[in-house]
């Protein structure tokens, strides 16, 4: 009998390759695994609201997000930023 291996995922798989604004504080995510999610980060951003004042006065602050070096999140600043693990474990997958 053969059993399907089941694939670990690792930190690498959650690694961002790619990032769109869509709109506001929704963005879609394209992970090295091939995922592509879509996540709106509000709920996040309200939660650390004193981090992301600027982008809540000024919602066009939002669509300069920028790639960590190696995939490992996202940033507008030197203070405003979201680990990608958390990212792909709190996003919706979309399936094409």
């Amino acid at each position: 009998m053969l059993f399907a291996r089941l694939k670990t995922q690792t930190w690498e798989d959650k690694q961002i390759k790619d990032v769109k604004h869509i709109n506001d504080y929704v963005f879609m995510f394209c992970f090295k695994d091939g995922t592509i999610k879509i996540m709106d980060i509000e709920p996040y951003i309200r939660k650390h609201i004193k981090l992301f004042e600027p982008m809540i006065k000024d919602k066009n602050i939002a669509r300069n997000v920028q790639i960590e070096p190696m995939g490992t999140g996202i940033y507008w600043n030197d203070i405003m930023d979201m680990e990608a693990e958390y990212i792909y474990n709190n996003s919706q997958e979309v399936n094409w």
